[in-house]
């Protein structure tokens, strides 16, 4: 039963972090869209969260999270606004 346990708190461990950068993704595209940040204000805060994982000494994991969404950010602002071809723009 243990294992059953276990099992379930890590589907939703990854459920909730797979919610929580929906919403990390959704908030940062919209404040682009709007132009409340720009491409280079979201990488500057990215690196600032990397800092602060840095210092903690967190897994890798975490940065590789943050490089995924540094990454996916113009394809996220795409979508948002309604982009149906993939465009071979960085964004920068």
């Amino acid at each position: 039963m243990a294992a059953n346990g276990s099992q379930d708190n890590a589907q939703a461990l990854a459920a909730r972090v797979n919610a929580l950068e929906a919403v990390i993704d959704g908030l940062l595209s919209t404040l682009l869209l709007h132009g409340i940040l720009n491409r280079a204000e979201v990488d500057a805060l990215i690196s600032r969260c990397e800092g602060v994982l840095r210092e903690r000494n967190e897994h890798a994991a975490a940065f590789e999270q943050l490089a995924a969404l540094r990454k996916d950010i113009p394809a996220h602002i795409r979508a948002a606004q309604g982009a149906t071809e993939p465009s071979h723009d960085d964004d920068h």
